[in-house]
């Protein structure tokens, strides 16, 4: 299958290709297990798309309702099944010393990077959310990427912060979950490369993005090639019906209906929305 890939310069000036991202969901069985069966043969097809790799145990990934075991055999088993594809792992934990535990065993997986938000809840200043990714920096050899989202409240990175730590080589990225394409733009230009974008309502606007790292969908779990499409070729017809998508989503229940198009078992208290929420959502690419 050909996928027509965009290219970015680096840095240093070298072309690399823009990545695409899935912002990997969590199936479970009937028992509420982590079915990492389905999950292994939910990467394999996704990779058969053409996605470029996976954001792991996320957000998407109901990672506040897994034990740090089922995250670390749910990283495994990506790694595994991707065969080289990008893979990054969200790391963050109430639990310090847990999160240095899924940051050892991500690196010991072999994934590229680690995401890892501000932290999270409390009020705190920029010079302590620079030192906590200084202290994480120096616990961890392998690539560490800020992870911003609205979610997280207004202990988010700034970008003058955010700049510096990318000059000291202790930040190689962000995951930028913001939703604001002028933002995402600016920072963008001011660090080619290093910029990922977290979210399907800026999929049409991040094409036209210079010096982007890469894209983040959690939609491309049920619907690949439309996302891509959406991303990677700038048709206005299929940006339309993308933003259709969104809305149809979020209005069933978000990630429970993406999971609920796959026909993928939830866990409580994610528990998938029931048949007349469903109604106006299309069947995933998987079923075609």
């Amino acid at each position: 299958m050909h996928v027509h890939r965009l290219s970015v310069q680096h840095r240093a000036g070298e072309e690399h290709s823009v990545k695409f991202l899935v912002s990997l969901i969590t199936p479970f069985d009937s028992t509420g297990r982590v079915d990492l069966g389905r999950l292994r043969a939910h990467v394999l097809w996704l990779s058969a798309q053409g996605v470029d790799g996976f954001l792991v145990t996320g957000v998407d990934g109901e990672f506040l309702y897994l034990s740090d075991r089922e995250r670390e055999a749910i990283l495994r088993t990506v790694v595994d099944a991707t065969h080289g594809a990008t893979v990054r792992c969200f790391v963050w934990d109430p639990s310090p010393r847990t999160m240095f535990y899924l940051a050892d065993a991500a690196v010991e997986q072999g994934v590229e990077g680690l995401v890892l938000p501000p932290p999270l809840f409390y009020d705190f200043s920029q010079d302590q959310v620079i030192a906590w990714y200084r202290r994480f920096h120096d616990r961890i050899d392998t690539p560490l990427y800020a992870g911003i989202s609205k979610r997280w409240g207004d202990n988010g990175l700034r970008d003058e912060a955010y700049l510096a730590l990318r000059e000291e080589g202790v930040l190689s990225g962000m995951h930028n979950g913001l939703l604001d394409p002028w933002r995402v733009t600016r920072l963008a230009g001011r660090d080619p490369g290093g910029v990922c974008v977290s979210g399907d309502k800026l999929l049409y606007h991040a094409r036209g993005v210079d010096g982007l790292y890469g894209v983040v969908s959690l939609l491309a779990n049920a619907w690949p090639q439309m996302t891509q499409r959406a991303f990677r070729e700038g048709d206005p017809d299929v940006e339309h019906a993308l933003m259709a998508r969104v809305a149809a989503v979020e209005s069933a229940g978000g990630l429970r209906a993406v999971k609920a198009a796959l026909k993928m078992r939830g866990r409580d208290p994610l528990l998938l929305p029931g048949p007349e929420a469903l109604m106006d959502l299309p069947a995933s690419e998987y079923d075609l």
